[in-house]
């Protein structure tokens, strides 16, 4: 059975080990990197998860992925939300969930913020795909954005959602 829910500091240990595999397995996926993660207490995830909204979506009770929403923090910027931290382990993949996982972070979006941004790695084509689909567009893209530990660099996609019309 598959649930989507959103974590809450008593999930701190589970989302802390599916970072750890996330950063792991995609690392070039992500700004933080495998040794930042694994330093950060449990105390200090379970702050994340009471300050942020990240929901989890679980197979048969089992966390398998996770996508975060934020409100921007200045006024002026507080009509926009971001997208943060989506993974879905390789076994779930293929399976809807992250789209399901998404369309929650949207929903859940709604009414809250006018619209959402996320950054996307531009050569992770899935991911590419999936925000494309429900409606994400780039309006940019920032060369040399990650710098990778064998000297690499990614170039990332700047896209955004508009979830209300613009006022006149």
């Amino acid at each position: 059975m598959t649930l989507i829910r959103p974590l809450t500091p008593e999930d701190a240990a589970i989302y802390h080990a599916l970072r750890l595999e996330a950063l792991g397995a995609d690392a070039d996926s992500f700004a933080t990197s495998l040794e930042e993660q694994a330093g950060r207490s449990l105390e200090q995830v379970a702050r994340t998860l009471s300050e942020t909204t990240v929901f989890g979506a679980f197979i048969d009770d089992e966390l398998v992925g996770t996508a975060g929403f934020a409100r921007n923090a200045p006024v002026k910027e507080a009509h926009k939300g971001v997208v943060w931290g989506m993974y879905l382990r390789a076994s779930a993949r293929g399976s809807g969930l992250a789209g399901a996982l998404l369309d929650s972070v949207i929903a859940y979006a709604r009414g809250k913020v006018e619209q959402l941004t996320l950054i996307v790695v531009s050569d992770n084509r899935p991911a590419v795909r999936l925000y494309e689909s429900r409606g994400f567009m780039r309006w940019g893209l920032e060369p040399r954005a990650l710098k990778l530990a064998d000297g690499r660099y990614t170039v990332d996609g700047y896209y955004w959602l508009p979830l209300t019309s613009p006022e006149a």
